[in-house]
């Protein structure tokens, strides 16, 4: 895959990850500690991910981080850091090929 397709399918997946995660808050679905992540294609084990301060109410595609396949961060925004749950993303997507997106949250039913 070239660079140019890959930072635009990377651009694609932020801006979903983001309306996925607004939406979710909205329906009262996904809360504060609830985080989405997805593989990033043709980069290997490198995964985004939401921060772990950024409000889910609010999150915007420049506000995810890409971490590495130990949930290590890789890139995003100065000073952000991966949620502390960003193993169970990691191990799910490692074990699972077939899977590209993880959605973890604590519905309130």
């Amino acid at each position: 895959m070239d660079q140019l397709t890959q930072t635009s399918d990377e651009t694609r997946l932020r801006k979903l990850i983001a309306v996925a995660t607004r939406t979710l808050n909205h329906q009262g679905i996904l809360g504060y500690s609830g985080h989405i992540s997805a593989r990033l294609p043709g980069a290997g084990t490198e995964y985004l991910i939401q921060t772990f301060d950024q409000s889910r109410a609010a999150v915007a595609p420049d506000d995810l981080v890409v971490v590495d396949g130990d949930g290590k961060f890789v890139r995003g925004r100065q000073g952000a850091r991966p949620p502390d749950e960003v193993a169970i993303h990691t191990e799910i997507l490692r074990a699972r090929g077939d899977v590209n997106a993880v959605f973890h949250f604590h519905p309130q039913v």
